[in-house]
């Protein structure tokens, strides 16, 4: 029987499993379905931690960004009014070079002549100076020459007033007057008038004293004359006297309260979305800024059709307007370039990847 056993039974028959080989099937193929049944390191999904509170971080940004933005319009506004509008300094030292400029000199000397000529009769001096150097002379010689004389003195007048509007005094005088004139603006922002007028009356003594010098005595009968040279005029600022009122009380205040907002900006947002709170705030501080750069244009233009042309001339109006505006220009560029730096400087730390903050690894 032993023979009847080939050598194909012999190969194919299996092969018996001793225990061992048993236990350590079974434990591997164990082993197996554990590791199958466990998900790989790079496919777990941690569960999102806050994030209820990022979003309500993400929304109070904004909102503080918003409230920023507006304290900072606030604040250059209300710095402008207290010390170039309402101080009386800096309002004298604001229009101090008008009286340099050539639109506001022709005014001026205008005004100075109409006044003197108002009160000293030109036509008839001259008739009477006519008749005291030529005694005898006929009335028909008289027609024609007094008026040449009238002319002469006319010519001689004006001369006059325009070399005292060139010289030094007259920067005196215009710094004078303009300090007596910051009231005129006090009680344009109480709402009492729409203009600011300077008082010629010192000027005109200066040139009468002038003329009594030179020997043209009938400037003694020029009396004391309180004459006014409108500079500007603005009923809307007028309207808007409580603002106005209200943004001189809280001048002080408004600088603190936009560094507060702005720094509570910045630290409400994510750690990891600093950089584009910084940028949101440079960016929305610097288009309001050139928005109201375009404002202030528009506003010239309205505020010169708007000025009659018989209170000032639209010359004269135009050099007053961008004396009075440009330090408010420039207090609007440099805050743009102030927003403007940062949010350029967040861009690229965000783009390099720079820290912003402590950022959240969960375990």
């Amino acid at each position: 029987m032993v023979a009847d056993v080939t050598c194909l039974d012999v190969i194919v028959a299996p092969k018996p499993q001793e225990d061992g080989d048993l236990d350590a099937g079974v434990s591997s193929g164990g082993d197996a379905a554990d590791r199958a049944a466990t998900p790989s390191p790079v496919d777990v999904t941690y569960p999102t931690v806050g994030g209820g509170r990022s979003r309500l971080r993400s929304v109070g940004a904004a909102l503080l960004t918003v409230v920023s933005v507006v304290l900072v319009v606030l604040t250059l506004l209300a710095g402008y009014l207290r010390s170039d509008l309402l101080d009386t300094d800096g309002y004298v030292a604001m229009v101090a070079p008008l009286a340099s400029d050539p639109a506001i000199r022709a005014e001026v000397t205008d005004a100075l002549v109409t006044v003197i000529d108002d009160h000293v009769d030109i036509a008839a001096l001259s008739a009477e100076a006519f008749s005291a150097l030529t005694p005898g002379t006929g009335t028909r010689a008289a027609q024609v020459l007094s008026p040449l004389i009238a002319a002469q003195l006319q010519s001689y007048l004006h001369d006059t007033v325009e070399r005292f509007v060139s010289s030094s005094a007259f920067a005196t005088a215009w710094t004078t007057a303009n300090r007596a004139a910051h009231a005129t603006l006090d009680r344009l922002l109480a709402g009492d008038t729409g203009i600011v007028a300077i008082d010629l009356a010192p000027m005109v003594a200066r040139i009468r004293q002038r003329l009594i010098d030179d020997g043209f005595t009938a400037a003694e009968q020029i009396p004391a004359i309180h004459h006014q040279v409108v500079l500007w005029q603005s009923d809307a600022l007028r309207r808007a006297q409580r603002a106005v009122s209200a943004l001189n009380t809280a001048a002080l205040v408004l600088p603190w309260m936009t560094a507060l907002a702005i720094i509570a900006t910045i630290g409400v947002a994510a750690p990891t979305r600093r950089w584009r709170a910084v940028m949101g705030l440079g960016l929305g501080i610097t288009t309001v800024m050139l928005l109201l750069a375009v404002a202030s244009v528009v506003a010239r233009g309205r505020y010169l059709d708007a000025v009659p042309a018989d209170v000032i001339t639209p010359d004269a109006a135009r050099a007053v307007f961008d004396t009075v505006v440009a330090p408010l220009r420039t207090r609007i560029w440099v805050v743009a370039v102030v927003g403007a730096v940062p949010a350029v400087l967040a861009f690229v730390a965000e783009r390099r990847g720079w820290p912003s903050g402590r950022r959240f690894h969960p375990r």
